[in-house]
This record gives C-alpha cells, sequence and structure tokens, in this order.
C-alpha cells in the first residue's frame, strides 16, 4: 500500500476525493468549502490486487472511500471458512464507525484490482469537526444514527445479483451494456428515517431503488410537508438530474431501510461515450420517465402552493349564492381534495375526487346553459322538435318552440345544479377531515379509522345512510398501507367505484328529473307533476322503479305513454348526445369508452382481478367480459346503465395521471377566490 501527498489529482476514470466524500451520503451536505477541507485531511493510497486493506478484529482509526478499482468484503466464520460479504466500487466506503470510536473491524477488506483510496483518519476527522461548527451538528448526528446500521447493513452484492436489478430497470438490452452500466452503478444503502435528496439541492444522480421503500415529499409555501408518492422496487427517483443537473424539485425519506443503485451524471456520460449502443435504449427509458416525473413536478408544485381544504370551507363554497360561480368553486374544490388524497394515498392512481372534478367541470356547462359544450351538436332538437309538434304538445300551441327550448334548458341547468350541490355539501367536507385526520399517520391503526367512520350515518344509501362510502373510505385507508403496486390499485379502483355507487344513488332524481324534462316540460301540467314521483323509488342496486298514485284507466294510459315517451327520449339523448369532458379528449356516455394507448382496455396493474370483492362488484356491471365493448350506457336515467359506464371509465383511466391537470388558469382561481365569475373559456 502506498501513500500520495497529491491527494485531489483526477486520474483516468477516477473521482475526487471530494466527489467521492459528497457521494458517501454521509457528507453529502457538507459545502464545498467544507468538503475541499475535509478532502485535504485524507491520504491518498494506491493497493495491488489481493492487498489487504483491513484485517478482521484489528482496530481501526481510517474511514476509506474507493477513487477507483474494486474491493472484496470477507468474514472469518467459526469453522474457519470465509464468507464473502460483497463488494466496494467506486464512491463506495467502508468503515465508518472507525470515524467515531475505536471499534475492530468487523470484516477483511482486499483489493480485487489495482485500487486508490482516499483515507480519512479519526484525529483528522475530529480536527475538522472542532473549526467547523455547522459540520458538527450535521455530521455527528448522522454517523451516530448510521452505528447501528453499519453493523448490518449489506455490502453491494454479487455482480450477477446488480445486473439482475439493472435489467429489471433498463429492460432487455445487451449484456455488454448491462455490464458497462454495472461498472458505472453505486451501491447505496439507507437506513429507515435518512433523508436520500432535499428539495432544492443540486441534483448529480439518480436512483434505482433494489430493496426498500422510499416517500416523496415536498414543502408547501405555509411551510407543511405534503407527501407527494412512495417509490418501490425497482422504481427510479431523481432522474432529471441526468438530463439537466437541476435542482431537486422534492425530499426523498426512507421509510424503510433501502438499498439502492446510484448512477451519478458524470457515469451515465461516460457509459454512452463507452457504449454507444446504450444511445438509444436509455433516451427510451428517460422519456418514459420524464413524463412521469413532468406530471409527479405539476402535481409536487400545485401541493405546494395550495393550502388544504378544510370542512369550513367547504360549507364556504356549499353558500355561494351564484350557482354558476359555486360549480366553479365545486369543481376547483374537488381538484384540490384529489391533489389532497394523492399525496395520502400516493399518486399512481386517481381517486374518485379526480373523476368528480371533470364531472362537475361538465355540469358547469349545462348550469351555464351552455348547451353546445355539453352536447356536440344542437342539430338534435330539430327532429325532437318535430316529433312534438306532430303530438301537437300544449306548450308549444301556446308558447312555440323557442320557449320550449328555453324551458327545457332552464329545468336542465336546474337539476343539474342541484346534484352538483347535493353530492359536494355531502362528501366533500368528509374527504377533508378524512385527509386532515390520517395525513400524518406512519403506520396502520384500525382503531382511528372505526372512530372516524363513528362520524358517518349507518345505513344504506337508498335510505339516507352512508355504508357503502364508509366501506369505501376503509378501502382508501387501507390503500394508503398497502406496498405492492397491483393490490394497491386494486383497493384503489373498488374504494372508487364505492364512492361512486354512492353517488348516482344519491344523483338518481335529479338525472331523472333533468333527462326528461324535453318530454315533461311539452305534455300537459298534471303529466307534468308526475315527473316529482319519478325516480324516488330507487333501489340500492338495480333499475329505477316509477310510482303511480291511483288514476282512472284514461289517466294511467296516459301517464304510461309519458313514461314510456320519456323513456325513448332519454335513450336517444344517451346515445347521441351527452358527453364527459377529460383533459385527454371528449368521452361520450352512449358509445363504448375508446381503449387505451397501444389499444389496451386497462392498466396493466388491473386487466386482471384478483380482489375478490371487487371481481365481484365489477362482474355484477359488466356485460361482456373484459374488453371495453358494451361499456356504452343504453339509458343514463337507469341506474344500472350508468355504473356499467362508470365501472369501465373507472377501471380504464385509473392511472391517467392526465386527470391530475388543473382545471382552470391561475388567473380564474384568482377570480373565483374573490367571488368574481371568471372572464375566458371555462
Amino acid at each position: 500500500m502506498t501513500a500520495d501527498t497529491s491527494i485531489d489529482r483526477q486520474a483516468d476514470g477516477q473521482l475526487t476525493i471530494s466527489s467521492a466524500l459528497a457521494s458517501t451520503l454521509l457528507f453529502s451536505h457538507l459545502t464545498p468549502a467544507e468538503l475541499s477541507t475535509l478532502a485535504a485531511s485524507c491520504e491518498h493510497l494506491y493497493l495491488q490486487p489481493a492487498e489487504t486493506l483491513l484485517s478482521q478484529g484489528e482496530s481501526g482509526d481510517r474511514f476509506y472511500v474507493v477513487l477507483a478499482g474494486r474491493l472484496r468484503v470477507t468474514q472469518c466464520q467459526v469453522d474457519g471458512s470465509n464468507l464473502v460479504l460483497g463488494d466496494v466500487l467506486q464512491g463506495e466506503f467502508v468503515g465508518e464507525q472507525a470515524l467515531l470510536e475505536n471499534a475492530p473491524r468487523m470484516a477483511h477488506v482486499s483489493a480485487l484490482t489495482k485500487t486508490a483510496i482516499a483515507a480519512l483518519p479519526r484525529d483528522a476527522f475530529e480536527s475538522f469537526l472542532e473549526h467547523h461548527s455547522h459540520a458538527r451538528s450535521i455530521l455527528v448526528g448522522t454517523l451516530r444514527h448510521r452505528l447501528n446500521w453499519a453493523a448490518v447493513r449489506r455490502y453491494r452484492p454479487p455482480r450477477s445479483e446488480i445486473l439482475t436489478a439493472l435489467a429489471g430497470f433498463v429492460g432487455d438490452v445487451d449484456r455488454a451494456v448491462l455490464e458497462a452500466l454495472e461498472q458505472e452503478v453505486r451501491w447505496v444503502t439507507l437506513p429507515r428515517g435518512e433523508l436520500l435528496m432535499k428539495q432544492g439541492d443540486i441534483g448529480d444522480c439518480m436512483y434505482v431503488l433494489v430493496s426498500g421503500r422510499l416517500t416523496v415529499f415536498a414543502r408547501r409555501e405555509d411551510g407543511s410537508d405534503a407527501r407527494i408518492a412512495e417509490i418501490g422496487p425497482g422504481e427510479s427517483v431523481g432522474e432529471m438530474a441526468l438530463l439537466s443537473g437541476d435542482v431537486r424539485a422534492a425530499s426523498v425519506e426512507a421509510c424503510r431501510d433501502c438499498e439502492l443503485l446510484q448512477l451519478s451524471k458524470a457515469g451515465f456520460d461516460r457509459l454512452l461515450i463507452q457504449q454507444p449502443s446504450a444511445t438509444a435504449i436509455f433516451a427510451r427509458i428517460i422519456v418514459e420517465r420524464l413524463q412521469r416525473t413532468i406530471r409527479s413536478r405539476s402535481l409536487m408544485v400545485q401541493l405546494r402552493a395550495t393550502a388544504r381544504v378544510t370542512e369550513d370551507e367547504c360549507e364556504d363554497v356549499v353558500r355561494t349564492p351564484n350557482v354558476i360561480l359555486r360549480n366553479l368553486k365545486i369543481t376547483q374544490t374537488y381538484h384540490r381534495l384529489s391533489l389532497e388524497l394523492a399525496a395520502l394515498l400516493g399518486y399512481e392512481d386517481v381517486n374518485w375526487c379526480t373523476f368528480a372534478c371533470h364531472a362537475s367541470k361538465t355540469a358547469g356547462y349545462a348550469i351555464r346553459n351552455d348547451m353546445r359544450s355539453v352536447y356536440p351538436s344542437t342539430r338534435w332538437l330539430a327532429p325532437v322538435e318535430r316529433a312534438f309538434v306532430a303530438i301537437r304538445a300544449p306548450i308549444f300551441r301556446a308558447f312555440g318552440i323557442p320557449a320550449w327550448r328555453k324551458a327545457v334548458s332552464t329545468e336542465i341547468s336546474r337539476h343539474i345544479s342541484i346534484g352538483n350541490l347535493k353530492v359536494f355539501a355531502e362528501l366533500a367536507p368528509i374527504f377533508a377531515r378524512f385527509v386532515e385526520t390520517f395525513r400524518d399517520d406512519a403506520e396502520y391503526d384500525r382503531g382511528k379509522l372505526d372512530r372516524f367512520l363513528q362520524s358517518l350515518r349507518r345505513g344504506p344509501t337508498v335510505a339516507g345512510g352512508q355504508d357503502t362510502l364508509m366501506e369505501a373510505l376503509s378501502h382508501y385507508y387501507d390503500a394508503m398501507s398497502e406496498r405492492r403496486p397491483k393490490q394497491k390499485s386494486e383497493l384503489m379502483l373498488l374504494a372508487t367505484i364505492k364512492v361512486g355507487l354512492h353517488e348516482q344513488i344519491r344523483l338518481q332524481p335529479e338525472i331523472l328529473c333533468a333527462l326528461n324534462a324535453p318530454a315533461v316540460l311539452g305534455s300537459p301540467r298534471r303529466l307534468r307533476a308526475l315527473s316529482d314521483d319519478w325516480g324516488s323509488g330507487v333501489k340500492e342496486v338495480g333499475t329505477p322503479t316509477l310510482r303511480l298514485r291511483e288514476r282512472r284507466p284514461s289517466e294511467k294510459i296516459n301517464d304510461r305513454l309519458l313514461a314510456i315517451w320519456a323513456a325513448l327520449g332519454r335513450r336517444f339523448v344517451t346515445r347521441t348526445l351527452i358527453q364527459l369532458r377529460l383533459p385527454y379528449g371528449d368521452v361520450r356516455l352512449g358509445m363504448d369508452l375508446p381503449p387505451l394507448p397501444r389499444q389496451r382496455y386497462f392498466p396493466d396493474a388491473l386487466e386482471t382481478l384478483d380482489h375478490p370483492e371487487l371481481a365481484r362488484l365489477v362482474a355484477a356491471y359488466r356485460r361482456e367480459g373484459k374488453a371495453l365493448r358494451g361499456s356504452r350506457a343504453l339509458d343514463w336515467g337507469n341506474l344500472d346503465h350508468r355504473m356499467s359506464f362508470i365501472v369501465d371509465l373507472f377501471r380504464s383511466r385509473l392511472r391517467s395521471l392526465e386527470l391530475f391537470e388543473q382545471p382552470f388558469l391561475f388567473a380564474q382561481q384568482q377570480a373565483m377566490e374573490e367571488n368574481r365569475i371568471p372572464s375566458g373559456p371555462l
């Protein structure tokens, strides 16, 4: 072993000591000046193959970082055999315990290849701490936290295991590319509760999680933290640094003991020079992850800039007297609740509030009497008007077609506004309270959930109860602690469908009244009054019934004719007119849902359903197997038909993160906060 006093020179493919210290995470929070000072205290060592660096059992007073080459770590067993614990490559380290205490070495370390090493003596480290109080407060706590971890952390596993982890990340690539990449990645171990990266820091590397769990969170403008997502094995974090070296948009902390592969920007660039064939492979991988990162960053920005929704705020929205402004506020509040739930449950799947935001925005066009935005075309009015003229509707004889048009539009607007308010007034405060109650929870607590659910009303939805809603919230809570991606998505879908079922049962009277408005308003007043009874006989799951009071035979015939005429009208409107407006295109409710990109019907995680209750619930509303054929609603006034469409909509779009997009411009949001109806397209 030889020493060199020119400690910060950089040989071919070799790290400087400053950058090596920063890459260990032990010293990553020091300033460049502090790193340079600490590096000046290090010794530069060179080892030849098979030369020993550390012997098991000897006392240690130095910390080592590999600048180039490869070390092998072994441990002598009771029977005299040597157990290989792993390897140490460039940017990795051994002997951190020696910085704080004179503990015996727990393993034998020798060189596999020619190896350059930076050695930091304990006395030099202590001298550095005496003169740098800022560094002392950071380093001592970090090192003491890692002492126990040092005894159990795993050294870099065999090359075959690293190659398997990389193959799972980059996909099917040439063996030569994988082996070249293995030389460039560093093995990083992170104990639970320690930061991997901090929001605002400059990014110079990305990570692939091999084992454990990471939590991503961003700081709000009010100083509180918003949890953005969780990262599981096989997923990456920080990949934007490979392209731009931009600052970190969020902080990442280990919520379990973690093992990661770190790829620096310098290593990435060097790999592309050495392996030109890897360029196209990594371009595809990074573009895919960049798209996900852009969406998650958008979510982070919105969460940081938006205060949490409170129950009092929901009540203020409900009390808004102007129905148009109230609908806009409802839509925006649903969007904010959607983000809050995503921060709680993870942004990989959308939630019921996400869909409610877009449904409320679509309802807003009808509430503002902007029928051209609700219906693809208004040419449908001509045949309907001719039909009413043919049956000599009394309102036409008295007032003419323009009056009928206005009356129908006003009646539809009124019932949609009532339904929009009814659902929001019930559900929005509950979701706001749900987020507030569980936002800081790190462990599953069923007792706390049960106490929360006690505030809801017992009983079936059709009788005014909230049993279905309670089940949905329980599934959302279970999804919070579910770490397996497929199982988590299935819980999210099950919860979202149940909230949707609860909502649709609540809305049944308003939906029927709105859809029946053209037929009822073209009929005599006696038959018009009948509309108050429509939808009042809704079953929990099934077709809505029509309750008729006792009438004379002639009246019953007229009533039945009106019911048939209204049903035909609902089917016509459902088939040709109504649409839901989504960020990536409108969806016609009376037509089968279009497939996802690459002609997939459902996301991979939901292609098959393993959760027994979810499978039964979906099967109850599916008419034609797994495909989206048959997803169209025949009569939007029929609860079963609606739920058939909604179940497929939720299942096929549960992972469409475009749905998290902001529904209104910033200036429009400001106008709403000032109780003004915004200008411009809404």
